[in-house]
Formats: structure tokens, C-alpha cells, sequence
């Protein structure tokens, strides 16, 4: 028996391929190839939850090739592209599968702050633990977004939170930041702040948790060039025209720079066989 007989001649086009060895090879390199552009063309998928305005990911929304999934309980986001108005603690894997949602490239996470936040510490936390019954739902709604993660094993994961009592759930934070080092003239806040007669960002001292992409981290902003924004404050952004869920809003830049750290991390494909 020969070659011939065993494999069948292949069209490319309008030539048909010749019963050779050269010919075969040319047509797994040919295979291998088409696979590879596949792997390497496939739609990538952000799921940010507790996604408000939807700073977090708009970078994501805003790049070609990728597909954003949103999640807030707040119905008054439900105009903001890709959300969908869900409680996380009702939320089960089966919800994100139905949505395409198997392996997502990365999830962002931005629980609710107030419990956490310094601004607050006292009216929630007492000698290093929950003081009262909002605290513990808080906690659980944190603890609930960490157990959706391990079912779905993203590449990339991040929570942020202010500096403040997160660290009692999470612990030590992978990496501190800053927002203002990110705000742009582009980002809400600096507008809105700008219309209050604010022309210095404030400085939002800022705890990141999870697996990151490799990304260009910018320094701590240097004293004059932000504005203080302590507790009990009655001037700065504590006096400003911007709602709570703005003020939670993080920068167009960092989320810039996760989408292309995601990009500039990807090497070529591992060999398929």
C-alpha cells in the first residue's frame, strides 16, 4: 500500500496538493498556523464586578478584541454598556456561563468601600473587627466575589480598595498605588473637580490584591501636586459636586494600562501536540 492510497488528495484553491512528504508538511504547517492565528484572534473576556460607572474596565471596552462583562446591583448603572444588574451574592456560575463566560483573560473586582474605607473606620470597625451586621455583609459579599473567582481561574485578577480595613479579609495587599498619579484631564473626576474650582487630584492612596499583568507602576505623587483629603474634611473633594459612586471611580489610565500589560504579555503559543 502507498501514501497515496491512505491520503486523500487535498484542494487549496484551485490546486490540488501533490501525494509528497513536502506536500503534507506544507499542509500541517498550514494547519498548525490556521490553529494558531485562531488561538491567537479569539475575543478576550473582562468580567468586572461591582462595576458602577465602569471605570475599572472602560480601557477593556474602548480595545478591539475584547469583550466586557459587567455586574452591579445598582439599577441606576444599568445605561452603562456591558452591565448587567445582578446581586453577587445571588449571582452563581451557571448565571456567567449562560453569558459565554468560561475562562475570562481577567476579573476586576471594586467591592463597596464604605466599610473598609479610613474615612469610616470607626462607625464599622471596633479593636480590629466588625462592629455591626453591615460590616459582616460586607465582608461576605467580598468573601462571595473571591469564591465566584477560584470557580472560574482567570489569568489575571485584582481587587481594589482604599487603604484601610480590607486587610483584615484579604490581608497584605500584593501592591500599594496611588490615583492621583493616574487621573487625566479625560477622567470624570478631574472634570467634575475642575468645576468646583479643584485643579489638584486627590491623592486616593489605593490597595490592589490579585495577580496582575506586567504594567509601568507610577510613583507616589509628590507633596503640592494633590490635594489632601482627610477625615471630617469640609473642603477639597470632600466638599465637591461629585457623588459617592464618582468619587469611587478609578482612573482611565491604570485601566489602560492592565488591558495593555495583557496584550504585551501574550508569546507565542505553546506547541499544540
Amino acid at each position: 500500500m502507498q501514501l497515496k492510497d491512505i491520503v486523500q488528495p487535498v484542494k487549496i484553491g484551485k490546486v490540488e496538493n501533490e501525494y509528497t512528504l513536502e506536500g503534507i508538511e506544507s499542509l500541517f504547517r498550514l494547519g498548525v498556523v490556521a490553529v494558531f492565528v485562531g488561538l491567537h484572534t479569539m475575543t478576550k473576556i473582562c468580567v468586572d464586578f461591582f462595576s458602577g460607572l465602569g471605570g475599572f474596565s472602560e480601557a477593556f471596552l474602548n480595545r478591539q478584541g475584547w469583550k466586557v462583562i459587567r455586574f452591579d446591583y445598582d439599577r441606576k448603572f444599568s445605561h452603562i454598556p456591558g452591565t448587567h444588574i445582578a446581586d453577587i451574592m445571588k449571582l452563581q456560575i451557571s448565571d456567567l456561563r449562560k453569558l459565554g463566560v468560561m475562562k475570562p483573560d481577567i476579573l476586576l473586582m471594586s467591592p463597596p468601600c464604605e466599610c473598609f474605607s479610613l474615612m469610616s473606620v470607626y462607625h464599622y470597625w471596633e479593636n480590629g473587627r466588625p462592629k455591626n451586621q453591615k460590616t459582616r455583609e460586607a465582608i461576605a459579599l467580598v468573601q462571595k466575589a473571591l469564591a465566584l473567582k477560584e470557580l472560574l481561574q482567570p489569568d489575571f485578577w485584582l481587587i481594589e480598595n482604599p487603604n484601610g480595613m480590607m486587610v483584615k479579609v484579604l490581608g497584605k495587599p500584593n501592591r500599594y498605588t496611588w490615583w492621583g498619579s493616574w487621573y487625566s484631564n479625560r477622567d470624570l473626576v478631574m472634570m467634575k473637580l475642575r468645576s468646583s474650582g479643584i485643579v489638584l487630584p486627590p491623592m486616593k492612596p489605593t490597595s490592589l490584591w490579585g495577580i496582575f499583568p506586567d504594567i509601568e507602576w507610577r510613583p507616589k505623587p509628590k507633596k503640592g501636586t494633590y490635594q489632601e483629603a482627610r477625615r471630617g474634611a469640609k473642603s477639597g473633594i470632600q466638599n465637591s459636586k461629585l457623588r459617592p459612586e464618582e468619587k469611587s471611580c478609578i482612573p482611565y489610565d491604570f485601566s489602560k494600562a492592565l488591558v495593555e500589560g495583557i496584550e504585551n504579555s501574550t508569546t507565542i503559543q505553546k506547541t499544540i501536540f
